[in-house]
């Protein structure tokens, strides 16, 4: 869970306005992306993805999350594929 102490005009802050103007920023983006995992079960889940080396230091290319919001079942399982169209 992400908390944030102020939201208006500070760093990292998910608005800023100037006069009688506002934009989001990307922090806020990142918090409308996850607000949908917020009270819901974290699912068990894997990706396999290519390494990407940054800066002298290896990382995943992709990370990922599952949640759902009712009681997940143990005994299904599912598979699913995406490509990058390259």
């Amino acid at each position: 869970m992400a908390n944030i102490a102020q939201v208006v005009n500070v760093l990292q802050a998910l608005v800023l306005t100037e006069g009688d103007q506002i934009v989001k920023t990307p922090t806020y983006d990142v918090f409308a992306m996850y607000k949908e995992h917020q009270g819901a079960s974290l699912v068990q889940s894997a990706v396999d993805t290519l390494p990407v080396d940054y800066d002298g230091k290896v990382i995943p290319s992709l990370s990922e999350s599952v949640s759902v919001r009712e009681s997940p079942s143990l005994s299904r399982s599912s598979a699913t594929r995406l490509g990058s169209g390259v």
